[in-house]
């Protein structure tokens, strides 16, 4: 055990041996522990070969188990001395461009040429634009003498369905939005899965298969020409009379099916059923019919949202926003929280909201724009008014703000669509009080274009509290509402 030790770090007797112990790096002469007749040479090549990709080492030739110490017969590459690992030796014989068959380059063609690929593809002769147009047969018209800051050749106009690409008119593939079919270039966008689809426009579709079949499925959902007639039932594709009480098989959980005398009869059956719906339970068979009692989906949570789906059962969606625990509490998702709503300072509260003016002798008027984007910078909108009372308010709140300015902007606006009012909230418009005449997109523009897409309150002391359409870039003082906080 000790000696194979000794071996481990060792190297041929004529020569120095590295170890890498991981922290350093000894030099051992193998004379130094045995003489040259007692190394297991085999042994000894395998150490030394261990971390060689190639290489002679007097006795050892690595690797180890065939070769002869170089890497390629072409000479493409080469052991390195340092590092004993086979590296890509360039070529670039008689390629003034292209590739150089280790990932780097033979040089580069000037602006007005292309690289003319050799005979595998990988460059080779710099070739002038107009010579590549005229070789593949292209109208290129003249060229400058220099083409600055644009790699590649432009090959002039390509012909219908060819785009070019590197000084090369090709052809390019169009799959946009299709799942199957040509993609115009002679490939394939995609294949359809299944047997029985087929590719029309691009979209894989169900094949009808009705072959010899004047009934019954037709593989796709549909029926292959009309149902029976009379006491007839469709039996392999074939309307005939029954045989068998299989051929009465109606898919009916609750009816007896039997074929009398080449005639189906169906009788009411009874016992227990399934009716596939989640939302029902103790089904049983009424009359032919699977009837079954709807379960309840009510948690007793006032902070859910109780629905039923047949396909899923009963869900119990949390919910927030809305009162419970008799008006004391506020829903928080889908918890009753004991909270008392309150509004930040300078700010009052009304139905669930708190709203406040910004007079523009203390605050900056702005355009409509930017005094939404100001409220929401409070974590609100600009003020919706959804009835009369807090129209009331609002303009109570505007007339206590000084007079140096008769309008203030609310959030209504048409802005994305002529006539279609919304509110910036989002909520819908359900309460106008548009000032007389109004609103009339109309704002003294003679000329030109200058529509009143955005609203304002005029002033309850001059104008009265009347909703008027104004062009949205005038700056002017403006309300905003945010929802109300919880402590």
């Amino acid at each position: 055990m000790g000696r194979y030790v000794v071996v481990v770090g060792l190297a041929l007797a004529a020569m120095a041996c590295t170890r890498d112990s991981g922290t350093a790096t000894d030099t051992v002469d193998v004379k130094e522990f045995v003489g040259s007749e007692d190394i297991d040479w085999g042994l000894e090549c395998t150490l030394i070969c261990a971390d060689k990709d190639c290489g002679v080492f007097e006795n050892c030739t690595c690797p180890i188990g065939g070769g002869d110490g170089t890497c390629s017969e072409d000479g493409s590459q080469v052991c390195d001395e340092e590092t004993y690992t086979c590296v890509c030796v360039p070529s670039c014989d008689g390629k003034a461009c292209g590739d150089d068959g280790c990932g780097g380059n033979c040089g580069e063609c000037l602006a007005d040429s292309w690289c003319q690929a050799d005979g595998e593809g990988s460059g080779g002769e710099c070739v002038a634009c107009q010579e590549r147009c005229e070789e593949l047969g292209l109208d290129c018209g003249l060229w400058p003498t220099e083409i600055p800051e644009v790699p590649e050749c432009d090959c002039g106009d390509c012909a219908a369905g060819l785009a070019c690409h590197e000084g090369t008119c090709d052809c390019v593939p169009e799959c946009g939005g299709k799942d199957c079919g040509d993609d115009g270039c002679g490939g394939e966008c995609g294949a359809c899965p299944g047997a029985k689809e087929v590719c029309a426009d691009g979209e894989c579709l169900c094949q009808p298969h009705c072959d010899g079949k004047i009934c019954g499925d037709d593989g796709c959902g549909g029926n292959c020409g009309k149902p029976c007639d009379g006491n007839m039932v469709c039996v392999d594709g074939d309307c005939v009379t029954c045989t068998e009480d299989d051929h009465c098989d109606d898919g009916l959980e609750c009816t007896s099916d039997l074929c009398d005398n080449g005639e189906c009869v169906y009788g009411e059956q009874e016992g227990a059923c399934d009716d596939s719906n989640k939302c029902t339970d103790n089904e049983g068979c009424v009359a032919g019919e699977c009837i079954g009692d709807p379960i309840a989906c009510d948690d007793g949570n006032p902070c859910t949202d109780d629905v039923c789906e047949p396909a899923t059962g009963c869900q119990n969606t949390p919910q927030s926003g809305g009162d419970c625990d008799g008006g004391t509490g506020q829903c928080v998702d889908g918890e009753c929280v004991d909270k008392v709503p309150y509004c930040p300072a300078e700010w009052t509260m009304h139905s669930g909201n708190c709203f406040r003016p910004f007079d523009p002798e203390n605050d900056a008027p702005l355009t409509w724009q930017d005094a939404d984007a100001a409220c929401v910078g409070f974590g609100g909108h600009l003020a919706s008014i959804p009835d009369d009372a807090t129209n009331e308010l609002v303009k109570e709140l505007v007339n206590k703000t000084n007079f140096t300015d008769d309008t203030t902007w609310i959030g209504l606006n048409d802005v994305a669509l002529e006539g279609a009012w919304k509110w910036s909230d989002g909520t819908d418009l359900v309460f106008t009080a548009w000032a007389g005449g109004q609103p009339n997109n109309w704002s003294g523009c003679w000329f030109g274009d200058c529509p009143e897409d955005c609203v304002a309150i005029d002033d309850p002391m001059i104008g009265f509290g009347g909703w008027n359409d104004l062009e949205c870039d005038k700056e002017h003082r403006f309300i905003c509402m945010r929802p109300v906080d919880w402590k």
